[in-house]
């Protein structure tokens, strides 16, 4: 466990031999850590009387804040500091120009022997150096030992510890880096574009997202924590310059998808279009042949039935060989010797049931037929 490695250093800070001077200020009476309340606050001690004490330029990550969540190894700063600062350890306070905060609280150095725990709680990298003028006794050493966590990685700075920063940010670089080397392209049609485009821009808002932290206001932790830390930084602009610059290309590529995609159906609704029109065409066309061969039958049906008529017609004429047979007025019936119209005006009978048995002026086959009777003359 985490708080187990720390208990390893814990035993260093303790074995530290003598050389670290306490500026004024130090309490001439015992002072016993009663309780440790967080990563940066104690509860000493002295001759009976108990005082909160809130460590000078140093700022553990929240465990037990009442208005803020749990912070990132903040339960992990306040058992580092149980395991530095048992219960009835002895300590000695050193004070800067104010002594107490606005939640009475004794605002102090905390000394274990030569050992300032304030950088302590920093070099295990489980606090960060603040100032707040005009106390700044304590805020160099306390930055020092926070660069010397930032070089080692520990605590607040271990990138293989998933709630820090370092961890965040190799959690969201490497999960870019799988998205961006296993790119889509064209080859993998358009939906796995526009999906791999959606991927792109997911990855994209973690990035961001940390890079925010990472820029934002002096209460932001992370801000803090890593303000000289260029690291995580670099890392997300460089992972953001390639996440900017693949989803460039894919857009480009979904257009251009999209793009033939379009050309394709133009064009194959005018190849359709072409095709329907020259099937009206061709289904005109052969209607119109269908009507002309038709009309052909007709006229040839017609033609059939006229000759047919001139054929029955002829054979019921009077042969014009040998003796007439009598003659008879024009008026009162009977055929004429001749195949043509013979000057019949009588009563006249066209088609029908009788057979002709001559011919108009207009060559028309026709049966003479007895004006009272209807009935053909000479049948």
């Amino acid at each position: 466990m985490f708080v187990g490695k720390l208990a390893i250093g814990v035993a260093a800070v303790l074995a530290v031999g003598t050389g670290v001077a306490v500026a004024g200020g130090i309490g001439s009476e015992p002072t016993v850590v009663v309780a440790v309340v967080d990563g940066d606050t104690i509860d000493v001690s002295t001759n009976g009387d108990v005082q909160r004490v809130r460590l000078l330029n140093v700022d553990a990550p929240e465990s037990v804040h009442p208005d803020k969540f749990v912070q990132c190894l903040g339960p992990e700063a306040t058992a580092y500091l149980e395991e530095l600062l048992p219960v009835g350890t002895e300590v000695e306070l050193a004070y800067d120009r104010e002594r107490t905060d606005r939640y009475d609280r004794e605002l102090a150095g905390v000394t274990l022997g030569d050992v300032l725990v304030n950088a302590e709680i920093a070099r295990a990298g489980l606090g960060i150096a603040v100032l707040f003028e005009p106390n700044s006794r304590f805020y160099e050493e306390v930055r020092d030992a926070q660069l010397e966590a930032i070089a080692a990685g520990r605590g607040l700075y271990d990138e293989k510890l998933g709630c820090t920063l370092p961890g965040r940010v190799a959690e969201v670089t490497a999960s870019a880096e799988t998205v961006l080397d296993e790119p889509v392209g064209v080859e993998n049609g358009l939906e796995a574009m526009e999906s791999y485009s959606g991927v792109l821009a997911e990855t994209m808002v973690g990035v961001v997202a940390l890079t925010a932290l990472l820029d934002g206001d002096g209460d932001s932790l992370y801000a803090v924590v890593h303000r000289h830390n260029a690291g995580p930084r670099d890392a997300l602009a460089q992972v953001h310059q390639r996440l900017e610059n693949a989803q460039r290309r894919t857009r480009e590529a979904i257009q251009t998808e999209r793009d033939r995609i379009e050309a394709e159906r133009l064009e194959a609704e005018r190849v359709e279009r072409e095709r329907q029109e020259a099937e009206r065409r061709e289904a005109e066309r052969e209607e119109a042949e269908r009507l002309a061969a038709q009309e052909q039958r007709e006229r040839e049906r017609r033609e059939a039935e006229r000759r047919e008529a001139e054929r029955r017609a002829a054979a019921q004429r009077p042969s014009t060989g040998g003796s007439s047979s009598g003659s008879g007025s024009g008026s009162s019936g009977g055929s004429s010797g001749s195949g043509g119209y013979d000057g019949y005006t009588g009563c006249r009978a066209y088609g029908g049931k009788y057979p002709p048995n001559a011919i108009d002026e207009q060559g028309r086959p026709y049966t003479k037929i007895d004006c009272s009777t209807k009935r053909p003359i000479g049948g």
